[in-house]
């Protein structure tokens, strides 16, 4: 610890997010999963999507949220257009979601 240099914690977040930012591969791609804890929050929906190792905090705003052609319930496999967020108070990251389409029944379900 003899290294006088160091990051702030907001330095480290504002960095993190301007690199998911200017990543072209994290501006829109879509992105399989299952759904998990699903629920709606005026007008919005927030969900985690999953796989057998991860998951990861996605949202819906309502203008996208309303559109959806199927009833978005825990277990159901989708297919998601998205992007990746940094919210940088917190430094945590989720998906905001664009569009979504069923894939299945999700097999943790």
């Amino acid at each position: 610890m003899e290294n006088k240099k160091y990051l702030t914690v907001s330095a480290l977040n504002k960095y993190l997010a301007y690199k998911i930012d200017t990543d072209i591969n994290l501006k829109s791609f879509i992105i399989q999963g299952e759904i998990s804890n699903a629920r709606f929050s005026k007008g919005h929906l927030y969900f985690l999507l999953k796989d057998d190792d991860s998951e990861i905090s996605a949202i819906m705003f309502s203008n996208y949220a309303s559109s959806l052609s199927f009833k978005v319930e825990d277990g159901i496999k989708v297919l998601a257009k998205c992007s990746l967020q940094l919210y940088q108070k917190k430094g945590t990251y989720s998906l905001q979601v664009t569009n979504m389409r069923e894939d299945g029944l999700g097999v943790l379900y």
